[in-house]
């Protein structure tokens, strides 16, 4: 507990959660959006290694919003291996990336 000004606040209080929880969503979901356009700037500019550090960036930023919305890394996984399943049957030409990521992943659990 500690005092501002007049006012004790403490580090339990309801107010100050919810605001903190508040504070780190609208982190996460500027990270999100930011990690996005990395993408598509290193995707734009041809530049593999920063393409990699932003898709990385990018699935770390959506595990952590997950997490923090209450859903588990393995239930978002599962949405990711259904995913590709939808991607398999929209696109002929995804079918074969979307069976080595599949792979990838089956063979990680």
């Amino acid at each position: 507990m500690r005092i501002e000004g007049e006012i004790e606040v403490s580090h339990t209080d309801p107010q100050i959660q919810i605001a903190r929880r508040l504070r780190v969503l609208e982190s996460l979901r500027i990270g999100l959006i930011t990690d996005v356009a990395e993408t598509f700037k290193s995707i734009h500019l041809g530049e593999e290694r920063e393409l990699t550090r932003s898709l990385g960036a990018l699935i770390a930023s959506a595990y952590l919003l997950g997490r923090q919305m209450g859903i588990a890394p393995a239930v978002i996984e599962q949405e990711v291996l259904e995913a590709l399943s939808v991607y398999s049957l929209d696109d002929e030409a995804l079918q074969e990336d979307s069976a080595t990521v599949r792979r990838y992943l089956d063979h990680r659990a």
